[in-house]
């Protein structure tokens, strides 16, 4: 009976190693892409609500973001992520970039060079430019992923 709790164990160990492990040569799966011109449409609120105009957002990579909770107009407060205009550079249209992964904040909140905070309903992706390597945060609308097979 001892062999058998020894052998139960040492197997449950080795499941557990190996479904810890990570794997880093995911490049296979990886999706390139190139940049394009990001907008949407803002949210109305009072009078009618609903969609508003389409604003074009700025092509800018941050190199970080923050996770924060803030109060959203009758959701009460929720995930967004947290950037400053000022800390992104400009990225040119059409640059070939690579993706990486999503944020988890479906909003996102910008406080604006002029001064002025922005709230979208639009979270953030992590990409690659491909002929730097640099790394950063960008619109989740941002980037226009080529088809299968066409890296």
């Amino acid at each position: 009976m001892r062999k058998v709790i020894q052998l139960f164990t040492f197997l449950l160990i080795s499941l557990f190693i190996i479904s810890c492990s990570s794997s880093e040569s995911d490049s296979g799966s990886s999706k390139s892409g190139f940049i394009i011109t990001s907008s949407l449409e803002v949210e109305q609120y009072g009078d009618g609500g609903g969609k508003g105009p389409r604003v074009k957002l700025p092509s800018i990579l941050w190199p970080d973001f923050e996770y924060r909770r803030l109060i959203r107009q009758g959701k009460g407060k929720i995930e967004h992520c947290f950037i400053r205009e000022a800390n992104g550079t400009p990225i040119a249209l059409g640059t070939p970039v690579t993706f990486i992964e999503d944020s988890s904040c479906f909003y996102t909140y910008i406080e604006m060079e002029n001064g002025g905070p922005r709230n979208y309903h639009i979270g953030l992706i992590k990409i690659k430019i491909n002929e730097t390597g640099e790394t950063g945060w960008i619109w989740g609308n941002a980037v226009e992923l080529n088809e299968a097979g066409e890296n």
